[in-house]
């Protein structure tokens, strides 16, 4: 019988994983119609809807998007208005 690459004893048991960057866990809340859609783009699976959905847009939009994701990532900076200046010390 040929190994299936599955299972056994020693290293590379049980099933491989779809990705190569580390998934993490993320509750959303989503309406019934995002859900049946991203199934429905994902074959079943709701999560790779998502992740197909996301990389398209990134796709559409190209770096607008990304850069936006890091822009929100950083805390706010302190700024004054425009014009306004520090009072002269004397």
């Amino acid at each position: 019988m040929k190994p299936t690459g599955r299972g056994g004893p020693g290293r590379g048991q049980g099933r491989h994983s779809e990705y190569a960057r580390p998934m993490r866990r993320v509750p959303v809340t989503l309406d019934a119609a995002t859900i049946a859609a991203a199934k429905a783009a994902g074959g079943g699976n709701l999560s790779k809807g998502l992740r197909l959905a996301v990389a398209a847009l990134v796709k559409q939009q190209g770096q607008a998007v990304a850069l936006a994701l890091r822009r929100r990532r950083k805390a706010p900076e302190k700024s004054r208005p425009a014009g306004s200046e520090p009072a002269p010390q004397d």
